[in-house]
Parts: structure tokens; sequence; C-alpha cells
């Protein structure tokens, strides 16, 4: 059983709402850790690649296409058929057709193997996902390989160079130590491909820190640039000055439900663009940082390990108070019923070193997991509270298990 609570712990989570891709290739378009060379070896037996559009030869089984710059918003995909022929006097066997990388696959007419007589042809036809990949020059391979070693009978080698679609500057954005109570923010810079804005407006960024807003600098659509150029436009980040104390985590993304204006509507509404697909679900800012205050906890977590079910047991983590005044009228909640929590007085747990290494004072959080507790992973949390209203979360993990047999 999974007993989770809708907090900082769940929001971690989000990494799923990315929808991060992942291509897969025919049986017979393999991806191997080991790559062959980018062209067969001096030589040796090569097919022969027949002239296409595009395609420059240059030298026995090896050619080269370059595509240009292509807008992966316009083109997601780029699809060219090739062609090998057999000119040696002898028959040759093609293993597979491998390629350089999971963005690319590869059909052919026959079933992926076969042997090639003198004379005969295989046709393949050749895909390039290129909502995948990252702005910049890119370089693919296809190669038709042999049973025997390494070299390769065939190589084509692609390449292209893809217009920025998304880029963050910068792109881990740290709050450093921010003060409890105190909002604090940062700027974060975004240069995006002017087909991403919807009728001239911004995309929407969101936070997978519900602590966390997000804020197009301006309201009014930007300025497009000539020629098709990269729109730069600039967003403010707020930690909530209510942020819970302790590390700060999650990732500031584009959502793929985003909301805009519609005419003759009061409120934005939730627009599917298809166009933002991957292009901006591959896109994101990591978010770290500490929000500091008049407690911490050390460990951070209260991890039980493994415990046989039917068994009553406790573990402990310290409170650390910058002043005595910071732990009165501490209070320490929990909702999960298998799970007591109290805090045990200073006079019973003493001090710990404070950053200068002046004694600081402290308590305990001592959580107790009922016998009653189910079996499986279970999460938690608890709410450690201050009198004047901070809080600090600390996870709760614990894994029940059935005694081993005999015991």
């Amino acid at each position: 059983m999974d007993i989770a609570k809708p907090a900082r712990l769940a929001a971690a989570l989000t990494l799923l709402a990315l929808g991060l891709l992942a291509a897969r290739l025919p049986a017979y378009a393999q991806e191997t850790e080991g790559l062959p060379p980018t062209r067969p070896a001096a030589g040796a037996h090569a097919l022969s690649i027949l002239p296409a559009a595009g395609l420059q030869i240059i030298g026995p089984g090896a050619a080269q296409m370059d595509f240009g710059t292509v807008d992966p918003l316009v083109t997601p995909r780029l699809e060219r058929d090739f062609t090998f022929r057999n000119d040696t006097r002898s028959p040759l066997e093609v293993a597979r057709i491998q390629v350089s990388c999971g963005c690319t696959s590869v059909t052919t007419d026959q079933k992926g193997a076969g042997k090639l007589l003198p004379g005969e042809t295989m046709h393949i036809h050749v895909t390039v996902n290129l909502s995948e990949l990252m702005s910049g020059h890119v370089t693919k391979y296809v190669w038709a390989m042999s049973p025997q070693g390494t070299s390769p009978l065939a190589s084509i080698q692609m390449t292209a160079t893809l217009p920025t679609t998304v880029e963050f500057s910068p792109k881990s954005l740290d709050f450093g130590h921010a003060r409890a109570g105190t909002a604090t923010t940062r700027h974060l810079t975004v240069t995006l491909n002017p087909r991403l804005l919807h009728n001239g407006a911004l995309p929407t960024l969101a936070s997978t820190n519900p602590e966390i807003q997000v804020q197009a600098d301006t309201a009014s659509p930007p300025a497009l640039p000539a020629n098709g150029k990269p729109v730069v436009a600039g967003y403010t980040v707020t930690l909530s000055p209510h942020a819970h104390l302790g590390p700060i985590s999650g990732m500031i993304f584009f959502p793929m439900d985003q909301k805009h204006p519609v005419n003759g509507s009061v409120a934005p509404q939730a627009l599917v663009i298809p166009k933002i697909g991957t292009a901006m679900a591959n896109a994101w800012v990591y978010l770290q940082g500490e929000v500091t205050g008049d407690i911490s906890v050390m460990p951070g977590t209260l991890l039980f390990g493994a415990v046989n079910t039917g068994i009553e047991a406790t573990r402990t983590v310290t409170v650390q108070g910058v002043s005595e005044a910071a732990l009165q009228g501490l209070q320490a909640t929990c909702e999960d019923h298998w799970l007591t929590i109290r805090l045990v007085p200073t006079a019973a747990s003493g001090t710990a070193p404070g950053p200068h290494g002046a004694p600081a004072p402290t308590v305990s959080l001592e959580a107790t997991l009922r016998p009653d507790a189910p079996r499986g992973v279970l999460r938690s949390q608890v709410t450690v509270t201050t009198k004047s209203g901070q809080q600090i979360l600390v996870p709760v993990i614990v894994y029940i298990v059935n005694p081993p047999p005999g015991s």
C-alpha cells in the first residue's frame, strides 16, 4: 500500500507530466553501444549506394546528405528513401540495418536482413524524429551491416541544423538561502521559436513546486523578430513567503494545456496546442535552494527501513532551533493513524553544535510505528510548526514486510 500526502513529496513526482518520449526501433533497426566506423574499411566488400536527390557519394559504400536548416515545428520528421545495390561478383549478406541513435528508424523492402546476389538491390526508408533532438547541428548514421566483423557494407551520413526551439537561461534556478516570511524572486530568460507563440502571446510556464509561481514580465505580446529569428522573453519566478522550510526542489516547464484568452470568453481557456508537443515537453529548468527559518531538522527524513509486520518501531530526528524561544510552542502533526508523533523536551535530548560551533537548542521528533500498520511501502509526512507559523515537512518512509519463516 502506498499512502502519500499531497505536498512537496507528491509534487516532485510530476516529472511524469513532462511527457518525455522514447523512440522504438524496428527489430532490424537496432542501436548498440559500440557504433560501427563511419564508412566501410578500405578494400572491404561494399554495397553501392545509388544516386538520389541531395545525396553525395563520398566513397565506396559511403554517402552523405545535408538537409540544411530544418525547423522541427514545421518538419517534425525527416524521411528519405535510399537504395543499396550489390555491384560485386559475389553474394553479400546484410545481417541488419543499424542506426546511430533512437531518434532514427528504418524499414526495408525485405525482412531486415538477407542475401543480395550480384546486381540485386535493397530499398530502405529512413525516418529521423527531429522533435526529440536539441537545437544545433545534428549528425545521424545508418549502416548496412554484414555478419562478419564490425565494418559496414554501406554507410549513410545525414546532417541537419535545427534552429532554437526552446532554451532557458539559466538552466538551473537557485534561490540560495531564502529567508522564511519573505518573497524571493529570480529572473528567467526564455529563447523560443516564434511559432510557439499563440496569436502573439507567450506560452505559459508552470512549476511542479506549488510554492513557486511563474509570471511573464509583460502581458503584451513580444515584438516578433524579422526573418523568423527566436523570440527572447523574460519571466519572473517567485518563491512564496509562506513556503515550507527546508530544501527547494522541483522544475519549471511548459504545460501541454496552454491557457490563452479566447475571443468571447471572460477567462483564459485551456488550449491544447499540438505543435508544442515534445519540443516544449523536453525543456525545463531545475529549482534548487533552501528556505531557512527558526528551526531545521536533521536528518531531513524519518526513514524506518524494513519493519516486520505487527512490530512497533520508533525512529527519531533532531529539531534544532536558532534559540530557545524558537522551540517554545512547537507542534508536530501527522494525519496517518499508523504513526504516532511526539516531541521530546530539550532536557531529554540536549543540544547540538550550531553553525559556529556554539551549542544550539534542540528537541527530538519521535515517530512510532503502530503494530497494526498495513503491509507494503508506506509514505507519509510530519508537519512541524513553530509558534510564529513557520512549518517544515519531514517525509516518513516505511517498508512493512512479512517476518521470515520460523521467526
